[in-house]
C-alpha cells in the first residue's frame, strides 16, 4: 500500500502535531508512506502582523481559499493506494484524489457562536466538500453527531478513531522530573 498524508496547517499546529506523529508511527508499519504540507508560510508571515485590523482575517481567509483552490488544479500526486487529508479545509482535495479518506477533528466553524464569523464562512463552505471523501474519520462520537448534523455526509462512510497517545511525549515520570 502507498499512503500520501496531506496537511494545510503550520507543522507545529496541533493538526500538524497531529499529522507528524500519524505520519511517524505508520512509516514504522507501512511501507511506502510520504507526507506533504501545503501550508503557505509566506502568506502567513505577511498577515500575522495585520489580523488586529478587521477586515484583515476575512482577506486573509479569501487568500487561503484562493491558494487552496490552485493547489486543487495544480497539485496533482499519483501512485498512490489512499490520499489522507488529515483537516476537512482542504476536503475540496478529496474531488481530485481517490480514495480519498477526510480526518475530521471538531466542526467549529458550524457553531452557533461563530455563524456570524466572516472567516468562518469560508471554513464552512470548505467543509461542505467533505461529502466526497471515500471514507471520513471523525475523533469523537460528538464530532460525528455534528458531521451527520450538519452536512449531507452518508453515515456509512464515517468511522470513530479516537486520538492515539505517543508515549515518548506522554509517560510516567520520576517525582524529580
Amino acid at each position: 500500500m502507498r499512503l500520501l498524508l496531506i496537511c494545510d496547517l503550520h507543522p507545529q499546529s496541533g493538526i500538524g502535531r497531529y499529522t507528524f506523529s500519524l505520519f511517524s508511527k505508520i512509516k514504522e508499519e507501512v511501507a511506502y508512506v510520504d507526507l506533504t504540507w501545503l501550508y503557505d508560510e509566506t502568506i502567513s508571515q505577511f498577515f500575522a502582523p495585520l489580523r488586529k485590523y478587521p477586515l484583515v482575517p476575512v482577506f486573509h481567509e479569501m487568500i487561503n481559499a484562493t491558494h487552496k483552490f490552485l493547489l486543487t488544479v495544480k497539485f496533482n500526486p499519483s501512485n498512490y493506494s489512499v490520499y489522507h487529508l488529515t483537516n476537512p479545509s482542504i476536503s475540496i482535495l478529496a474531488n481530485k484524489l481517490k480514495p480519498a479518506v477526510i480526518t475530521v477533528h471538531d466542526l467549529i466553524p458550524f457553531l452557533p457562536q461563530v455563524r456570524n464569523s466572516p472567516t468562518d464562512f469560508f471554513l464552512r463552505k470548505e467543509i461542505k466538500n467533505i461529502i466526497n471523501a471515500d471514507r471520513i474519520i471523525c475523533v469523537s462520537e460528538n464530532t460525528k453527531k455534528d458531521l451527520l448534523y450538519f452536512t449531507d455526509v452518508d453515515p456509512k462512510k464515517i468511522r470513530v478513531i479516537y486520538y492515539g497517545i505517543n508515549h515518548e511525549l506522554f509517560r510516567p515520570r520520576d517525582k524529580l522530573e
